[in-house]
């Protein structure tokens, strides 16, 4: 009986201790998560606001930058916000040492602290990320320049390198083109050389109602002046199929095709030409020769000729200006060339009257 009277006041004993000890343990509880409330608010103060933010001026921008001390920062983020801090430190030592190189070595890592920014932000909304996202926004678009100027010079040296291999390849081709040219001429001056055919100067008349007087010995060459059936001309060279002759005062090339010797011969046309006589080269021309000058470097033809057919008459002196009535005109008293016959019509094409003789 004794026994189960102690037994039961030790119950009844655990049971009022039991009832005492449960507020001070719930109390305690409490306390810790408000100690543990305070802490983590009084870590987001040192991170909140403008506290520990300075400025950097950059052509004469502010750009934001926060760094806090290590001993300030306490959390579970206190290593992502330290990682933070470092990059953005060393990105801003390249920067102030104005190594842009480096700073674009760093591009990887101010990503990642981007994205850790970012996560700092989700997890604690308190503490002030704005300077760490305008920081590295400013780092970043550095880099951006820096690229693009790169680009821009890769591009300039690659099109200069282009049109460096464009100016060297068409200057090759000229190259060639000239050297190509040059042989052309080369073969041509032989080919006229083997043909070339050194004359004393003879005179010989066009079988032809028209023909022209070419620049050079080519079909394609430019036309210096036609010439009428029977039209006397004087023959200087004789180049294969090509005649280099002087006719109205000029010199170029006639088809040796159409020329004959004399004007019993002339077949095209309705030339009336008769007793023409050969008339020398002058005195200038001779000497040019190494010959002697003749002693008369004219004739005049008969006065039979006056006119005759429509013809009318030149001094083949090299500088032909008016044509003459007659052979006879006082005109022609001077003319110390030859005095040539030539066609009324084709006389007034080229050439001015005579004020003796119209």
């Amino acid at each position: 009986m004794k026994q189960t009277i102690l037994t039961l006041c030790g119950f009844l004993f655990y049971l009022q201790v039991q009832a005492q000890v449960e507020p001070v343990a719930a109390g305690a509880v409490l306390l810790k998560a408000r100690i543990g409330i305070a802490r983590s608010a009084e870590a987001d103060r040192v991170g909140k606001g403008a506290a520990y933010v300075s400025y950097i001026i950059h052509n004469g921008d502010s750009i934001p930058f926060k760094r806090v001390p290590r001993g300030k920062i306490r959390g579970a983020q206190r290593a992502t916000i330290l990682s933070i801090e470092t990059t953005l430190s060393e990105a801003k030592t390249l920067y102030l040492a104005n190594d842009m190189e480096g700073l674009v070595e760093e591009q990887d890592k101010l990503a990642l602290a981007r994205t850790n920014v970012g996560a700092v932000e989700l997890i604690r909304p308190k503490w002030n990320v704005a300077p760490y996202k305008a920081e590295i926004a400013f780092y970043e678009s550095l880099i951006h320049s820096r690229q693009t100027l790169a680009r821009l010079v890769s591009d300039i040296e690659a099109s200069n390198a282009r049109m460096a291999a464009e100016r060297e390849l068409r200057a090759t081709d000229e190259k060639n083109r000239r050297a190509e040219q040059a042989e052309t001429r080369k073969e041509h001056n032989v080919m006229l050389s083997s043909s070339l055919t050194q004359t004393e100067g003879y005179y010989q008349y066009v079988n032809a109602s028209k023909l022209n007087l070419r620049e050079w010995p080519s079909t394609s060459a430019k036309v210096l002046v036609s010439l009428d059936a029977a039209s006397r001309i004087e023959v200087v060279e004789e180049l294969g199929e090509w005649r280099k002759v002087k006719a109205l005062g000029r010199e170029g090339y006639l088809s040796a095709s159409y020329l004959v010797n004399s004007l019993e011969d002339v077949t095209a046309g309705s030339a009336e030409l008769s007793n023409v006589s050969y008339y020398p080269k002058p005195a200038a021309a001779a000497k040019r020769r190494g010959r002697a000058a003749p002693s008369t470097f004219r004739s005049r033809p008969a006065a039979s000729q006056k006119n005759k057919a429509g013809t009318v008459y030149y001094c083949n002196s090299g500088n032909v200006v008016k044509y003459h009535r007659s052979a006879n005109c006082r005109g022609l008293n001077r003319c110390k060339a030859a005095i040539e016959p030539i066609s009324l019509a084709e006389a007034s094409n080229y050439m001015n009257p005579c004020k003796f003789c119209y």
